[in-house]
């Protein structure tokens, strides 16, 4: 386990709230551009009996992925939640945690990794 730098907790909590904000914002966006996607899809032709065309297989893969990625950063933002609360209730803020590299890029401190 590599470690990083040393955090306090308030920035830490600032951090995840940042993140959780981020993530809200491209689920935001990936819904946005799934909506597109399932419009595009349901104006493809399709024919009983015929082989599906390319771009029918293209846009069901990205559908796929977008859909992943989304059930993803939904996940992530659920632990950070949970993490959020557990932090909020620690009344010293100003005690410093090391974090994992890990940790720091999990959270976003990607300044902080050199």
């Amino acid at each position: 386990m590599l470690i990083g730098p040393s955090k306090t907790l308030a920035e830490i909590e600032e951090q995840m709230s940042n993140k959780i904000s981020m993530n809200k914002m491209e689920m935001k966006s990936l819904s946005t551009q799934l909506g597109k996607l399932n419009q595009e899809y349901n104006s493809l032709p399709k024919i009983k009996g015929e082989p599906p065309t390319g771009r029918m297989v293209e846009v069901v893969n990205e559908i796929r992925e977008k859909t992943a990625k989304m059930d993803e950063l939904d996940s992530e933002n659920k632990k950070l939640e949970i993490k959020l609360e557990e932090a909020e209730k620690d009344p010293n803020k100003d005690r410093k945690l090391t974090l994992t590299l890990k940790d720091l890029i999990d959270l976003g401190f990607d300044n902080d990794i050199a």
